[in-house]
């Protein structure tokens, strides 16, 4: 009785409605039979139809994956056993995939409603994510069989495929389109994909949302350095590789690595899938490049640190003493190199975290780094002087007479600040990514300084900056309204008033706070009085 449902039992989330097959009674027949006799009988009496046949094995799996989760291996067995009879390598193949599909429609209503923010994540935080989320809904359920190692990747291809998330390498069209209206550019990364294919990824804040600070990112497929100079062109930026981001590669993993992978490849050969029924595609993939001593990336080293997570199950059950290769936890960590291997890749990691943050430290400069009159001076010591236009030394000295910006603002090193802040942020990101357009502004050692320092000129300094001329303009206004004996409001409507004007965001601004700011100090200082 223990296997029988009853009638008025709740179905359970996700199954198909029951319905009378046309298929003659089976019996007894699943629990009785043995795989390969059921398997058969399951073929003659539905006609061959996998259709019919995967549905009847479908609706046991189930009604008794929780209650009898052995009862319902045996049905994904015969399943297998089935494609097996009818000569069917690709559906066996597909059955070879780390998730099984039952569970991957129903996770992916779940990556639907949560595709945003799966979408706002890079490639790895997304294929970490998944497979976290996935773990966590359905770990549990899934035959104890199941390897679940790199889930997370399959997960995201899977998704991608059908259109539920985005792929995050983009086209060049894509990132014209998209780095045509950028606040300010960040850095540019270089990297490679699992496959092996090489992209540049360009980090961006765009106009919509300057206030934020919160960068986005675009990437592009390149084959060469003559493929990159040719994207670098068209999208108006030197698109080098860095020295940060050459890839590295790593072959002195231990001897004992190489020899544990070697021991699950010659098992699964010498007993077959039926036998050693552990690894994924990928992980074997991987063993065969441990036992061959091959090179490989820092990507996989991190892969290989990560499987750490399984270290609970690398022993060998009590059970399976006796016959080794039928202990999926203990082959499965075979084919990622053992305990020598894991622990060699976690040493790894961290050598190459080290390495990556000494090298971030020597050839890039932190992203808000103040430029101070001495890197500007040893700068222009270097490379020459840059042409401002004479209206910007005006300007700062009246903006620092009228008490808008501190006197330690006073100097050269500041004007390319107030130079940028006087264009309109879709016109300054031109400047900065096109280098025609920019020469012809600036000059050719003007546009060389801000392609240098970009991130120093164009941070909090030149928010003040811009603050600072706005209530500068507007305290004339007022100087005028006072005179003439008419009534002043407060900093904030006058400010306001005039943003609006000139069609200027005042929502959520760190320009227009700072300007009102600013406005509202030079009105106490000079005693205005207001409404």
């Amino acid at each position: 009785m223990r296997f029988i449902k009853p009638l008025n039992e709740k179905k359970p989330k996700g199954a198909p409605d029951f319905h009378h097959s046309d298929a003659p009674d089976a019996e007894g027949r699943f629990r009785d039979l043995g795989i390969k006799d059921l398997a058969a009988w399951l073929i003659k009496t539905r006609k061959k139809d996998v259709k019919k046949i995967s549905g009847s094995l479908t609706q046991q799996v189930v009604f008794n994956r929780n209650d009898d989760p052995e009862y319902a291996e045996k049905m994904e067995k015969v399943r297998k056993e089935v494609y097996k009879q009818l000569g069917r390598q690709d559906l066996i193949d597909k059955m070879d995939e780390s998730y099984n599909e039952f569970f991957y429609l129903e996770f992916k209503k779940w990556a639907h409603k949560n595709r945003a923010k799966i979408n706002r994540m890079g490639d790895e935080e997304k294929i970490e994510y998944l497979e976290n989320n996935y773990h966590s809904q359905f770990g549990k359920k899934h035959w104890k069989d199941d390897d679940l190692t790199d889930v997370g990747i399959e997960l995201h291809d899977q998704l991608v495929k059908d259109r539920i998330i985005k792929e995050s390498i983009d086209g060049l069209d894509n990132a014209k389109s998209r780095l045509e209206n950028v606040y300010k550019h960040l850095e540019i990364e270089h990297g490679q994909t699992r496959r092996g294919d090489k992209y540049v990824q360009i980090h961006y804040i765009p106009v919509s949302r300057p206030q934020s600070q919160q960068p986005e990112w675009v990437k592009v497929f390149y084959d060469n350095d003559k493929d990159l100079k040719k994207i670098g062109k068209e999208l108006g930026m030197d698109l080098k590789e860095s020295v940060l981001n050459e890839e590295e590669t790593y072959n002195d993993y231990p001897a004992a690595a190489k020899k544990n992978a070697q021991m699950a490849i010659d098992w699964k050969e010498k007993y077959g899938r039926d036998e050693v029924p552990a690894g994924t595609p990928v992980g074997w993939a991987r063993a065969h490049q441990l036992a061959k001593g091959e090179k490989i990336s820092a990507d996989t080293v991190k892969r290989m640190s990560a499987f750490n997570r399984h270290r609970k199950n690398s022993k060998i059950a009590p059970e399976h003493k006796d016959e080794p290769w039928k202990d999926n936890g203990y082959v499965a960590w075979l084919i990622w190199g053992g305990d020598e291997g894991v622990d060699w890749a976690i040493e790894k990691s961290k050598e190459i975290d080290a390495m990556k943050e000494a090298k971030q430290f020597k050839h890039i400069k932190p992203l808000y780094e103040s430029l101070g009159s001495y890197e500007y001076g040893k700068w222009i010591k270097e490379n020459g002087k840059i042409k401002f236009p004479k209206w910007i030394k005006v300007k700062s000295k009246e903006i620092i007479d009228g008490g808008f910006m501190d006197k330690v603002y006073k100097g050269e090193h500041h004007y390319m600040s107030i130079w940028l802040g006087s264009f309109d942020n879709k016109t300054r990101s031109e400047l900065y990514a096109y280098g025609d357009k920019g020469k012809k502004e600036f000059g050719e050692m003007g546009y060389k300084f801000i392609q240098r320092f970009w991130n120093d000129i164009t941070g909090y300094t030149m928010f003040f900056w811009q603050g600072a001329m706005y209530a500068l303009e507007v305290s004339k206004h007022v100087r005028d309204m006072q005179a003439n004996g008419e009534s002043i409001e407060p900093a904030y409507y006058l400010m306001k008033e005039y943003f609006n004007n000139f069609g200027m965001e005042t929502n959520r601004s760190r320009i227009f706070n700072s300007a009102v700011e600013k406005l509202e100090k030079w009105m106490k200082d000079n005693q205005i009085e207001t409404l």
